[in-house]
């Protein structure tokens, strides 16, 4: 039997009202809401308010129903696993003191997250230098560079967004678009992702950069935005944007200027929250994708089933949480005694072909690669009568 401890609260030193939820997910018998120190400890630290929330939240439930899956089958060769959340609230700072907390108060071994590239930049380097291992729940390009003295303590537990650009831009190619506009969120993500795909535009023999348009995350108003993407006539918008607000706000801008330009976006649109926010003017849009909730794959059925069990459902980026506890889960089962951060992130260059819930062949690190994914990690879907549906060009 699988039990849970009640919600623990506690304040975070030198964290004003600051919460952290504490939950022991164990298997009976094997450790109570005190603790087990022979438990594998695991940070779940995401964006669970603020503007990253919508994505937060689902990553959350997907790492949690993954860990409650292995504490209800016995643990990790008999160990069970407890897991302590933290909300960095979609801020930088926050990340950082909170991962901090999670380490030094929490003692976690790992840590799932978090929700956002600039956030988990902010708090990867205090993981390094305690030698805590990460699986970061976001594609930005930045986060896995070599550049990053802590580049050997990160690995993806979604695709990079160089693969998603990628994607996105082959697609629009191939489709027979060669006049690109583009817009981007004024974010770390939104600049790396950016860059690149004015790169591959440059490469592309006919393709031209018609403009460029961009937002801050708090941005309300896309007139002047939708007006300059309408004067450069482009034969198609990429949204470089993970913000629903952004992406419906500027989509409906578009459409209410009267630009039928085609659209694509990238996973972190693929939600419910772009097609409430876009309302009528989502119709037609293309995202790159990776869940496709209305028509799952058997794998996704299997994640979707550990929700409903848990009284949740697949909205969004769930297989990015359960992703890097699966990756947890495949690491620590080859470890042999006590473990530490420095065995596992070892284990972990050496999961290969772990077969998760996401769409896909199957995950891969190495010791020169903590991406892990690739194109097959990625479907493509188009909004029709209100909702996602798979596309098939």
């Amino acid at each position: 039997m699988k039990r849970e401890s009640p919600w623990i609260r506690a304040t975070l030193a030198g964290v004003a009202a600051t919460t952290v939820l504490v939950t022991t997910a164990c298997a009976a018998g094997e450790a109570d809401s005190s603790g087990d120190t022979d438990a594998l400890r695991v940070g779940l630290l995401f964006s669970l308010t603020g503007p990253a929330a919508p994505f937060g939240i689902s990553e959350r439930n997907g790492a949690k129903v993954v860990l409650d899956d292995i504490n209800a089958r016995g643990g990790i060769n008999g160990r069970p696993v407890e897991y302590v959340e933290a909300d960095d609230k979609s801020d930088p700072t926050e990340a950082a003191q909170q991962a901090r907390a999670l380490i030094t108060q929490h003692q976690v071994d790992v840590i799932i997250g978090t929700t956002s590239g600039g956030n988990t930049m902010a708090f990867a380097p205090i993981a390094a230098s305690s030698k805590v291992p990460v699986l970061a729940t976001n594609g930005t390009i930045d986060v896995t560079s070599k550049d990053n003295d802590f580049w050997p303590w990160v690995f993806r537990a979604a695709p990079s967004d160089l693969i998603t650009a990628k994607v996105m831009f082959d697609q629009v190619i191939s489709e027979g678009h060669r006049k690109i506009a583009v817009f981007a969120e004024e974010t770390g993500y939104g600049d790396s992702t950016l860059e690149y795909l004015e790169e591959l535009i440059a490469a592309q023999d006919g393709a031209e950069l018609a403009t460029v348009a961009r937002a801050a995350v708090a941005d309300t108003d896309f007139s002047a935005q939708a007006t300059k993407i309408r004067k450069a006539d482009p034969d198609v918008v990429l949204l470089v944007t993970s913000i629903p607000t952004l992406g419906s706000g500027i989509t409906r801008s578009l459409r209410q200027s009267g630009s039928e330009v085609a659209l694509w976006g990238p996973i972190g649109l693929a939600q419910e929250a772009f097609i409430t926010g876009a309302g009528s003017a989502a119709e037609g849009v293309h995202m790159v994708a990776m869940n496709d909730w209305n028509n799952p794959s058997e794998d996704e059925q299997q994640l979707a089933a550990l929700l409903e069990a848990a009284g949740e459902k697949g909205t969004s980026y769930e297989v990015a949480g359960s992703n890097g506890a699966q990756a947890i889960e495949a690491a620590a089962a080859t470890i042999e005694g006590e473990i530490t951060g420095e065995k596992l992130r070892d284990a972990l260059e050496n999961v290969c072909g772990l077969d998760t819930y996401a769409i896909g062949e199957g995950v891969c690190y190495t010791e020169d690669d903590h991406d892990g994914y690739g194109e097959d990690s990625l479907t493509m879907l188009v909004v029709q009568d209100g909702a996602f549906t798979t596309y098939q060009p």
